[in-house]
């Protein structure tokens, strides 16, 4: 929390790595921590599923609330216990619990968080807790969902990793240090960035030289992105920009022809990279740009592993830490001086 408030960070995402890494104690940690400081805590949930015809609820967020606190959640969740709340306000947001409603509670006790069906919520949701809350928003979530951890919804990350991540806890580790390569992608320069604009706005793929001058361009989604390159000199292209997310299947055959320049998305929630592939461009000569960088606040180590052993606390700390050297590396559990013991939570 002293890092959160170091950075002035005012929409936080707890943004859980893989399944059961352990989001809900950090989030619980940090709503503890932040009513500790004599600060009204407001949460909510990004971590939601749902099929084309029927939703389905793959996981719900369950937070110990401090009373005054505020929560934006399916209204239905209200009816299967937990503490007693008020709502605030309805709102016309959908999840798989019914319509989201900002909730307040009139006493202590464990609330289920269940968020908007549409990603895209998640933005008008959050700033609306925020609005109504008047203080910091927790937003707990998990990478299959990680679009609301971008600067658009969030302006910090918090990462959390379990040990049951990979195989070993020192591939776990190493697994971290990709993802945080992943959010340290630089800021481009003004040039590309409007290049990036004006990719977005026609919603196509942009070729960009020297100066921002466009030397082709492609429709958003083409099978064979070297098609933008046909007729165009490689020693002038600075920047492809691409409005949307950045695939495998983009950067692919840009490889196997040995085409290097700069890749620019909005941030870097919208890298879908396999690491391999992010390494090869990389490798080759190729860079990789943002227009809005991500706040990485820290990394919070879970050693728990709900399909094997678990890890030593310590241990897996130390060996996330000399990973991602730099990025504060955290164990809500281990830190718990003065607090009343628990163990890390399995979901989330």
């Amino acid at each position: 929390m002293d890092r959160v408030e170091e950075r002035d960070v005012r929409r936080l995402a707890v943004l859980g790595l893989h399944d059961e890494a352990g989001t809900s104690t950090v989030l619980a940690s940090l709503v503890a921590a932040t009513a500790g400081r004599g600060r009204t805590p407001a949460v909510t949930s990004a971590d939601v599923w749902s099929l084309e015809f029927e939703p389905v609820v793959l996981h719900r967020e369950r937070v110990n609330l401090p009373a005054g606190a505020f929560a934006a959640t399916g209204l239905a969740v209200l009816e299967e216990g937990g503490p007693a709340v008020e709502i605030v306000e309805r709102s016309s947001h959908r999840t798989p619990r019914g319509a989201l409603g900002i909730v307040r509670t009139k006493a202590a006790g464990e609330l289920d968080l269940c968020g908007p069906l549409d990603t895209g919520a998640l933005e008008p949701v959050v700033t609306r807790l925020a609005e109504v809350s008047g203080g910091r928003v927790l937003v707990g979530g998990r990478w299959q969902r990680r679009a609301f951890a971008s600067p658009d919804v969030c302006d910090g990350v918090v990462l959390v990793v379990g040990a049951g991540m990979s195989s070993t806890p020192a591939h776990s580790a190493a697994a971290v240090r990709h993802v945080v390569e992943v959010l340290a992608m630089p800021a481009c320069g003004d040039h590309a960035r409007l290049a990036w604009e004006a990719a977005s706005s026609k919603q196509r793929i942009l070729v960009v030289g020297t100066g921002g001058r466009v030397l082709s361009e492609a429709a958003a989604g083409s099978p064979d992105p070297t098609e933008a390159l046909a007729g165009v000199d490689p020693r002038e292209v600075e920047t492809i920009a691409l409005p949307g997310s950045l695939q495998d299947e983009f950067v692919v055959p840009l490889i196997r022809n040995e085409f290097r320049c700069g890749l620019l998305v909005r941030d870097p929630t919208r890298v879908h990279l396999a690491p391999v592939y992010y390494r090869a461009w990389l490798k080759g000569g190729g860079r990789f740009e943002v227009v809005r960088r991500t706040s990485l606040v820290a990394v919070a180590t879970n050693p728990a592993n709900a399909r094997g052993a678990d890890a030593d606390g310590a241990e897996f700390r130390r060996l996330v830490e000399e990973a991602v050297e730099g990025v504060p590396v955290h164990d809500v559990v281990l830190e718990a001086r003065g607090r009343p013991r628990r163990g890390w939570r399995l979901w989330g």
